[in-house]
């Protein structure tokens, strides 16, 4: 849908989201003015079923490394610089792969705190939904698929080791035996999809990862302070 978008800016909202600001567009349409190598606004974001009786807050904007899926606006001229989301990520990591893309093409995703959407989500209940494993099998997976077409060649092999390692470890082996279907399974869709890895891959040089993670991880929740 993004690519028939015919205006300046596209604002994203999942559908149990709203803006909880009043009249939010000029106070990103003036953003954008200001810095024009800002390619997309990730706004804060309140999960809950009810709003906390403040939502003011003193945050300020921020170079991002990524940006939340259910709150954001694009600068459409950055996104028709960057490759669209891959079909075969199906929705999940998404966000990270545009980031990195946004990254090499010296693009910025900013935290805009002056506007805050509220997604209606029971965040705490969600673990004993049926689809808990199901979101974890797909979140493995595009963790595969971002550093093995992101990360550089002789960090690689280290990186994605610690993947289920890291499952097995904190997860595993603490008793959570139903993380082995979804571990399993995520490394079967890494290695279908090798060769669009191989044809896609587009490698951070050290200096550039170095600088990448020094920028601050994603705001995601707006926990009411």
């Amino acid at each position: 849908m993004l690519n028939n978008v015919k205006t300046p800016f596209a604002i994203s909202l999942d559908d149990d989201a709203v803006f909880a600001t009043e009249n939010p567009l000029q106070g990103i349409e003036n953003f954008f003015k200001s810095n024009p190598n800002c390619g997309l606004l990730g706004f804060r974001i309140f999960w809950g079923l009810s709003l906390p009786t403040n939502i003011m807050t003193n945050k300020q904007p921020k170079i991002m490394k990524s940006f939340v899926g259910c709150g954001h606006v694009w600068r459409m001229s950055c996104w028709r610089d960057i490759p669209n989301y891959p079909e075969w990520f199906e929705f999940y990591g998404e966000e990270d792969f545009a980031s990195y893309q946004m990254f090499l093409k010296n693009w910025t995703v900013m935290y805009f705190p002056k506007t805050l959407v509220h997604h209606r989500v029971d965040v705490k209940n969600r673990k004993k939904q049926n689809d808990y494993y199901a979101r974890t099998h797909k979140n493995l997976r595009s963790a595969f698929f971002l550093y093995s077409l992101f990360y550089p060649k002789r960090l690689l092999p280290k990186t994605l080791l610690f993947i289920p390692y890291s499952v097995v470890r904190n997860k595993i082996l603490k008793g959570d035996f139903n993380m082995i279907k979804p571990l399993l399974l995520a490394i079967k869709d890494f290695l279908f999809v090798i060769p669009k890895i191989l044809q896609n891959r587009k490698p951070l040089s050290i200096a550039e990862l170095k600088n990448f993670k020094a920028l601050f991880d994603a705001e995601i929740y707006w926990d009411g302070k």
